[in-house]
């Protein structure tokens, strides 16, 4: 297109059904088969299993995963045997949507009640004695403290 002199997106608009004749011209062939050689997927086939994002969890023994701050619970009705202890992949599509795997079979769940928080450690309060708080300054080495120590290594043998 530059050859061409174009520098505008109406400019390009109105070069491009010329240049499509002329590229086809040059570079077109004939099928084969003047017959669609288009297959119509199968309903049974899953898109998102294949083009999604994965990774892998392991079940806990209550059928739930963690997955981006969130814990989903595995219903029992996509599961014909106890999950707990395997691996199964949580996969996300491009529209966002989140799906889990043992396998390649699609497992149902549900997002499940967050357990609490763990409690955080608590500050030290206003009424701790000073003392208490701080620690101690620690005192500079001696270097000859630890050579003194170590001297029976050295001593000769009677």
């Amino acid at each position: 297109m530059r050859l061409a002199g174009i520098s505008t997106m109406e400019e390009a608009n109105a070069f491009l059904p010329a240049f499509i004749a002329k590229h086809n011209a040059q570079f077109g062939i004939e099928a084969a088969d003047p017959h669609s050689a288009f297959i119509a997927l199968e309903p049974s086939f899953d898109l998102d299993y294949y083009f999604s994002m994965q990774e892998t969890r392991t079940v806990k023994a209550d059928h739930t995963v963690s997955f981006e701050g969130k814990v989903y619970q595995i219903t029992a009705a996509s599961r014909s045997r106890s999950l707990a202890g395997q691996k199964v992949s949580v996969r996300v599509n491009p529209e966002g949507q989140l799906h889990l795997y043992d396998g390649k079979k699609r497992l149902e769940y549900r997002l499940a009640s967050v357990a609490p928080a763990k409690a955080k450690p608590e500050q030290s309060s206003p009424e701790t004695p000073k003392s208490l708080s701080e620690t101690p300054k620690s005192q500079p080495c001696d270097p000859t403290a630890a050579a003194r120590r170590r001297a029976w290594l050295h001593a000769a043998a009677p």
